[in-house]
């Protein structure tokens, strides 16, 4: 295998699904996961075996171990991992509780559990949204 293996969250839509299929569409593999893996249908039809789609919440730290295990086990190595899940708050970030600004904090944020970033040797990318209204997602990651 020459490609890269690729574990990236929230792949479901948005950036996540683009990082995916630029990713399986250069012949490199992919650990895709999602809340709803259903959403992931049409990469295997596409991608077959090259894509392994997990089911993943990445506010359930034991999950997200259980993910990248899962990934490593099929694909016996991660070479990048994009960290891209998450949800947006949008609001002053002087109007946002701790408590709201913590629930963004998926594992491998900056100032959160740090779950994928020291799982392995990998390069991570963490992916933030940057808008006026989403400060405090953009501050944590």
């Amino acid at each position: 295998m020459t490609g890269k293996t690729w574990f990236i969250t929230g792949t479901s839509r948005g950036l996540g699904r683009i990082w995916a299929r630029a990713a399986l569409g250069r012949g490199d593999t992919v650990a895709a996961t999602a809340r709803d893996t259903d959403a992931l249908a049409d990469l295997v039809d596409t991608f077959g075996d090259a894509v392994l789609p997990l089911t993943l919440d990445v506010t359930d730290r034991d999950a997200v171990f259980a993910a990248v295990a899962g990934a490593h086990e099929r694909f016996g190595r991660l070479d990048v991992v994009v960290n891209n899940a998450g949800y947006g708050l949008f609001g002053a970030l002087d109007d946002t509780t701790e408590a709201e600004a913590r629930a963004c904090q998926p594992p491998g944020s900056a100032n959160g559990a740090r779950t994928l970033s020291n799982m392995g040797k990998w390069r991570t990318l963490s992916v933030a949204s940057s808008n006026p209204r989403t400060s405090a997602v953009a501050a944590i990651k």
